[in-house]
């Protein structure tokens, strides 16, 4: 497993951890996509050339193309371009 505080994304990517929660505050509520799988993730570590993200954000960002790891505090998490990033919450 990997230790998130010695892990840091290069190039202009974000490790992501995905929430369980379909609901958000203001009563949006976001679609499902492929199999159940959510589109609201919380930021847990950026890459040092980011500058629009923050450690802790909560956005949408599309399902699948990201690549899976197992963070020893955070569980399964996804890497993922910045680029795939839809909105910021």
């Amino acid at each position: 497993m990997i230790n998130v505080k010695n892990f840091t994304p290069r190039g202009a990517r974000v490790l992501l951890k995905r929430l369980e929660e379909n609901n958000i505050k203001g009563g949006i509520m976001l679609p499902q996509t492929h199999e159940g799988k959510q589109l609201r993730y919380r930021v847990v570590s950026i890459s040092p050339t980011e500058r629009e993200l923050v450690v802790g954000d909560t956005l949408i960002a599309p399902p699948d193309g990201g690549t899976e790891i197992n963070v020893e505090s955070e569980g399964k998490c996804e890497i993922i371009e910045t680029r795939r990033v839809m909105a910021v919450l």
